[in-house]
C-alpha cells in the first residue's frame, strides 16, 4: 500500500509540475527509486522483445507489445532522462536509425518494432545490454544514497 502511495504522488507532482511544495530529500529519494522501479519493468520486457525479435524476427504479438511498450516509455522517459544520462556511454555507439536521443531511447524511437530491426546494424542486443547496464548502475546508485541517507539518520 505504501508503494502504491509513492507511485500516486509521483504521478500527481508529474501533473501538478515543479512548483508542488517542496519535499524532503528522503521522499524525494524514495519517488526517484519508485520511478525507476516502475520503468525497469517495462525496459526489461521490451529488452526480451527486442532480444528475441533480433534472433526470429518480429511477430504480429511483438510488434502489438512494442507498441504498447513503446507508447508509455515515450509517455514517462523523459522524467528519467536527466537522472539517467551520467550513466550512459552516449559517444560509444552509433545511434540506431530513428534515434535522436540516447541509448535507452534509441531502443523505442522506431514507430515499430520491424522498422527498428531494418535499421538496426547487427549491434541490437549489444544496446540493449548497454542501455539495460546504464539503468542498473543508476538504480546502484539511488541504493547507495538510501543507505547513506538512512544510516545518517
Amino acid at each position: 500500500m505504501l508503494r502504491l502511495a509513492g507511485r500516486l504522488r509521483i504521478r500527481f507532482r508529474a501533473l501538478a509540475g515543479p512548483d508542488l511544495a517542496r519535499v524532503s530529500p528522503d521522499e524525494a529519494l524514495s519517488e526517484r527509486q519508485d520511478q525507476l522501479a516502475l520503468f525497469r519493468v517495462r525496459f526489461d520486457r521490451l529488452a526480451a522483445i527486442l532480444n528475441e525479435a533480433s534472433h526470429y524476427g518480429p511477430s504480429h504479438t511483438q510488434e502489438r507489445q512494442y507498441a504498447e511498450l513503446r507508447a508509455w516509455m515515450l509517455g514517462h522517459y523523459g522524467a528519467l532522462r536527466r537522472h539517467v544520462a551520467a550513466y550512459l556511454h552516449s559517444g560509444q555507439a552509433a545511434p540506431i536509425g530513428y534515434s535522436p536521443g540516447d541509448e535507452v531511447e534509441s531502443l523505442f524511437s522506431a514507430p515499430t518494432l520491424g522498422e527498428l530491426l531494418r535499421c538496426d546494424d547487427g549491434r541490437l542486443p549489444a544496446k540493449v545490454r548497454l542501455a539495460s547496464e546504464a539503468l542498473e548502475r543508476y538504480r546502484a546508485h539511488l541504493s547507495t544514497l538510501a543507505t547513506v541517507s538512512s544510516s545518517a539518520a
